[in-house]
C-alpha cells in the first residue's frame, strides 16, 4: 500500500502526516517555523520531515497558500509568505529530502478532498467557499477537476469587489466583508458585547440566542449577494461552504435560507439557484485532497 507524506504549510507552522492511499492516518503532527521572512526556515524543516520519512513513503504532497502551477511545481506566490515569488518549489524541496514532491493551493487542496471522496463527488459543476479568519478560499469544480485559469489564479474569490464604489483600504472586497473576522464584528454588533470571539458565536447559534442570530444573519445575507455574483459566472449545481463555522450546522441553515431568499426576490430570474452545503471534511480536508491529487497524478504519469 502506497503511503504519502503530506505537507500543510499555514501561518507560521506546518502540518504533516504519513497518509495511505485509503487515507489512513498513520502518524502525523505539527512544527513551527520560527520566522516567515526566512525561506530557510520553512524549507530546513522539510527538509527534516521528508528526511525523518523517506523510507517510508513515495512522496510529498505539500498544500500551501498562493498562486500555485502543480503541473511544473512552480509557486508564483505564496500568501503571507511573501517572499515566495516565481519559485520552483517543488523542485527545491525534491533537492533537499531526495523525494518526488508535488505542491497545490491549499484551498483548491480542500476542494479535491471534496471531489474525491465528498460532497462535491459527482458534481458536474461545483464552487468551494472557505470561510477563513482573515480571508476567503475558494476552488471551481468543472467534470471533477479544478479549474485553474491560464494564470492559475481562478477560484482567487477573495478579491472579488462587493460593488462599483472601490471604497477605500479594500473594505467591500469579497475577503474583507466576508472573513469569519467580520462575522464577529457584525455579532459584536448585533449583540452589543464586545467579548465575542467565533466559539461564542458557535455556541449562540446552537442556543438559538436571537442577538447573535440577528448578526448572523446579516452576514448570511451579503454572503448570499457575493455567492449570487458567483453564480451568474459559473452556473454551478452546487456551493459547498468550509471553515471552522461551519461545524455548527444551523450555519449552514442560515446560508441556505439567505440564498434561497437572495433568489426569491430577485426580479430577474435567469440564474439558477444553487444547492448550498457544508463540507464534508473539516481539518484533513487539504490532507486528502493533497492525497487525491498526488494518486491521480501518479496515474497520469502512468498512462
Amino acid at each position: 500500500m502506497k503511503n504519502i507524506l503530506t505537507l500543510d504549510l499555514g501561518r507560521g507552522w506546518i502540518r504533516y502526516a504519513v497518509t495511505s492511499e485509503t487515507l489512513d492516518v498513520l502518524e502525523s503532527g505539527k512544527v513551527p517555523v520560527e520566522s516567515m521572512a526566512e525561506p530557510e526556515a520553512v524549507f530546513s524543516q522539510m527538509e527534516m520531515l521528508g528526511r525523518k520519512y523517506h523510507d517510508r513513503v513515495e512522496g510529498i504532497a505539500l498544500t500551501m497558500p498562493g498562486v500555485i502551477d502543480t503541473e511544473h511545481g512552480i509557486a508564483y506566490s505564496g500568501g503571507m509568505y511573501r517572499w515566495v515569488k516565481d519559485m520552483e518549489y517543488a523542485k527545491i524541496i525534491e533537492e533537499r529530502t531526495g523525494l518526488h514532491t508535488i505542491i497545490l493551493n491549499d484551498a483548491k487542496a480542500a476542494a479535491l478532498a471534496e471531489v474525491g471522496y465528498g460532497s462535491l463527488k459527482k458534481v458536474e459543476r461545483g464552487v468551494l467557499l472557505m470561510l477563513l479568519g482573515t480571508g476567503i478560499g475558494g476552488a471551481i469544480v468543472n467534470h471533477g477537476k479544478i479549474v485553474n485559469g491560464p494564470h492559475f489564479a481562478a477560484g482567487e474569490f477573495s478579491y472579488m469587489p462587493g460593488d462599483y464604489q472601490d471604497r477605500e483600504e479594500g473594505e467591500d472586497m469579497f475577503s474583507r466583508a466576508m472573513s469569519i473576522n467580520r462575522l464577529v464584528e457584525m455579532v459584536k454588533e448585533s449583540t452589543g458585547n464586545e467579548n465575542v470571539n467565533i466559539m461564542k458565536v458557535m455556541r449562540g447559534l446552537s442556543q438559538r440566542d436571537p442577538l447573535v442570530e440577528e448578526g448572523v444573519r446579516l452576514y448570511c445575507r451579503r454572503l448570499a449577494s457575493f455567492i449570487y455574483a458567483i453564480q451568474c459566472v459559473v452556473d454551478a449545481e452546487q456551493f459547498t461552504i468550509g471553515g471552522n463555522i461551519t461545524d455548527e450546522p444551523r450555519f449552514i441553515q442560515m446560508i441556505q435560507q439567505a440564498v434561497h431568499e437572495r433568489y426569491e426576490t430577485n426580479r430577474f430570474k435567469v440564474t439558477f439557484e444553487p444547492v448550498i452545503r457544508g463540507v464534508s471534511f473539516h481539518e484533513d480536508s487539504r490532507k486528502y485532497g493533497a492525497v487525491h491529487l498526488f494518486l491521480q497524478m501518479q496515474k497520469e504519469e502512468k498512462k
